[in-house]
């Protein structure tokens, strides 16, 4: 019976290991499998999603894997880790849609970006030269040329994305550069998300939603301070550090921008303290060490007022 048991857990071991090898080899064959079968993509991309868009853009001549695979290493077969994370992806609940595209791959056609003339295309002045090798990739401006802008992807450039370099500083940050047609400003203005979210008729309420790092391409700091205060805006990185001490300052305009569930989200309390906290903290730190009080005090800042104050019979610490 024994013997016969040892033989039933050897078949299954063997039933698994057969099973691993065949999904271990269809992981490792899948990059060089979608060179050879590239219609293999509408296992997870539906045509009229993926497949028909691609038939009428710019790259309707264009084969899948020649966008979407490394065909450089081992004849695609480093491209499988790559493919097998793309399918995971589009296997998670509320992702989807969208795959890498490797900078590579857009340059091993596009030859001559980043070496060609600035030139002017609706309206906007362009040139690649200073993008080309940077911290730029090519589907951040052009995330729609061969299918459908999905959502969450913004359709193309956004002035807060260019303003990362024309900041006055690394780029000039005067509109004419970029926008040489007077008549196409405010039309760039009205077309990029952001940009007409953060600067439309309700500004007040919604331009802290948009990428703060660039403001001052074209806001002098003296504009912030007339609503904001002293406070440095955007928040320098180390503000977190420091920013008890602004926020406890007479007058201070936190809530300007934040509402008290934000402070509370981080620091487990209410903070700033409400008047007469000193009296009841006891009852809300649970020792010296309270993680939620070590956020901005030292266990010395405790030892400070219990050791001044210990009874004379000996205190007990908390």
């Amino acid at each position: 019976m024994v013997n016969a048991r040892i033989a039933r857990l050897g078949r299954v071991a063997i039933g698994l290991g057969a099973l691993i090898a065949v999904f271990g080899a269809c992981a490792v064959l899948a990059g060089p499998v979608t060179l050879l079968m590239p219609r293999s993509c509408l296992s997870c991309h539906v045509p009229e999603a993926a497949f028909d868009s691609l038939k009428t853009s710019p790259h309707a001549a264009v084969r899948c894997e020649r966008c979407h695979t490394d065909r450089a290493v081992l004849a695609g077969v480093g491209n499988s880790v790559a493919l097998i994370a793309d399918t995971v992806n589009l296997l998670r609940p509320g992702r989807g849609g969208s795959v890498r595209v490797s900078d590579e791959a857009c340059l091993a056609c596009h030859k001559d970006i980043g070496r060609e003339a600035p030139f002017v295309t609706d309206g906007l002045r362009m040139s690649h030269a200073g993008l080309v090798g940077g911290e730029y990739r090519c589907t951040w401006c052009h995330p729609g040329v061969a299918h459908p802008v999905t959502e969450g992807r913004l359709p193309g450039p956004t002035m807060s994305m260019c303003s990362r370099c024309h900041d006055d500083v690394k780029a000039s940050g005067k509109c004419i550069v970029c926008h040489p047609i007077a008549s196409k400003r405010a039309q760039a203005r009205l077309s990029d998300p952001e940009w007409s979210k953060t600067h439309g008729a309700t500004w007040r309420q919604t331009h802290g939603m948009g990428d703060l790092s660039t403001c001052m391409t074209c806001h002098r700091p003296a504009a912030c301070k007339r609503c904001h205060g002293d406070v440095t805006l955007p928040h320098g990185p180390n503000f977190i550090a420091v920013h008890g001490t602004q926020a406890m300052r007479p007058g201070s305009r936190c809530v300007t921008c934040h509402i008290q569930s934000f402070c509370d989200s981080c620091h487990g309390i209410k903070m700033p303290h409400p008047t007469g906290f000193l009296a009841v903290h006891s009852k809300v730190a649970v020792s010296f060490t309270d993680p939620r009080c070590m956020k901005c005090h030292t266990e010395d800042n405790c030892a400070e007022c219990h050791t001044k104050h210990i009874h004379p019979y000996g205190g007990v610490r908390l």
